[in-house]
């Protein structure tokens, strides 16, 4: 028999802006456990809000045998294992108040024709994992500080309900204006549109991530071995731009990941496990389950919350930077697109993909000219990060992503 506790804890503050002022500011601190007992090849489960003591928690899991599952798949051996990315900055929660604050007056001030709202988040997250299984017990403990910010800004003429937004998510410290002011220059040109022509220009998005998700829809053991994903069958060849390199990672707090161990109880030895490298397409990830299904190694890609059972996902996917910054590759572009926000657009099965693009900029050679046109971008997977691939930036577009940027060609078409 094989008992398992998992414990989170998260002490948080919690900054409201509506409206050009703080409406609201929460604390909360709160601990959630979950139990899972492995026995006969099954698994039962119970969880629980608050603090319980976690041998009647056990006890309740295998009172629970309605809601056991079957397993058959051989359980990981774990091993004591801690880990902390806390940081000096973010004990005082108050300080997050008053910066936030003090942030808001300066934008208040210097943009009076925008309102602005938002929030900001502050939380210490504590994750154990207790395993006790014959006479050996492990713990494996993570904790860390997470600071996400953002504030949406609304153009007091504008009919939208908000016309674009900026932020940040840090791991274990923050700097809210110096981030903040990094965008002024949008601000500082919004209401000057500028004109397009139809046709193929360099686009940028300020989230790369949103670029990905039909590239990972392949890499998944489960789909990948029922022939689901675009890229079925080509594990092991080149697929993409040899500019292109993406990872999964696990515990790398300067990369956003604070992923010390799986939901199956896995710690890696290298926390980067590569999916793409150089558009060669090198491997898929895979939890015990589909491990033991699929005849696969196990790469630490279990994802389980306190209250829910394993499941197969990512941690971390991270773009691998090329040598040149955001702003030297913008300073040697014409023209390029850089959209901020593009929601409604999507890939189909073949890849092609198109969106909307409610909030974007125009930039000439790295001089921020004027706010984008409503527009629609067209193009596929296979292109953007293909033949037309221009570069892959050293850094993130902003303090909202840690992926590189990717600069790719697209079809501008004009709505």
């Amino acid at each position: 028999m094989r008992k398992e506790i998992l414990k989170l804890q998260e002490k948080e503050i919690s900054i409201e802006v509506t409206g050009n002022v703080i409406a609201s500011v929460r604390n909360k601190d709160i601990v959630k456990k979950g139990a899972r007992v492995f026995n006969d090849g099954r698994i039962y489960s119970s969880s629980f809000v608050g603090n319980i003591d976690e041998e009647k928690l056990i006890a309740l899991a295998l009172e629970n045998s309605d809601g056991s599952i079957e397993f058959d798949y051989p359980l990981q051996n774990c091993t004591d294992n801690k880990r902390s990315a806390l940081s000096e900055e973010t004990k005082n929660q108050d300080i997050l108040y008053a910066d936030y604050g003090e942030l808001l007056a300066e934008l208040v001030k210097k943009y009076p024709e925008f309102i602005f709202s938002g929030k900001a988040n502050l939380c210490r997250v504590t994750k154990e994992l207790k395993v006790a299984e014959q006479a050996k017990q492990t713990t494996q403990k993570v904790d860390y500080d997470f600071c996400s910010w953002y504030l949406c800004y609304k153009h007091k003429k504008s009919a939208g309900i908000i016309d674009g937004y900026f932020g940040a998510d840090t791991i274990a410290g923050y700097d809210l204006k110096n981030e903040a002011r990094k965008y002024y220059k949008y601000l500082d040109v919004f209401t000057k549109m500028v004109t397009l022509q139809a046709g193929k220009l360099p686009v940028v998005f300020v989230q790369s991530s949103q670029l990905l998700s039909k590239l990972l829809e392949s890499i998944r053991a489960d789909y990948y071995k029922k022939d689901i994903g675009l890229f079925k069958g080509m594990l092991g060849k080149k697929i993409l731009n040899n500019k292109f390199t993406l990872s999964d990672v696990s515990y790398m707090p300067e990369r956003g990941s604070v992923v010390l161990f799986d939901g199956d109880g896995i710690v890696r030895e290298n926390p980067i496990f590569p999916l793409v490298k150089e558009g060669v397409f090198q491997n898929l990830i895979c939890d015990l389950r589909n491990a033991k299904k699929y005849n696969l190694s196990p790469t630490g890609n279990g994802q389980r919350s306190f209250d829910t059972s394993t499941t197969l996902g990512f941690n971390k996917v991270f773009i691998e930077g090329g040598s040149r910054s955001v702003q030297d590759i913008l300073n040697d572009l014409p023209e390029c697109l850089i959209v901020e926000m593009a929601a409604g657009g999507d890939f189909t099965d073949t890849g092609d993909y198109s969106t909307p693009v409610q909030n974007g900029f125009l930039a000439k050679n790295g001089v921020i000219t004027g706010k984008l046109p409503q527009i629609t971008l067209k193009s596929s997977l296979q292109k953007m990060l293909g033949d037309d691939l221009i570069e892959i930036s050293s850094n993130s577009f902003s303090g909202l992503e840690y992926n590189s940027a990717i600069f790719t060609e697209m079809n501008v078409l004009l709505n």
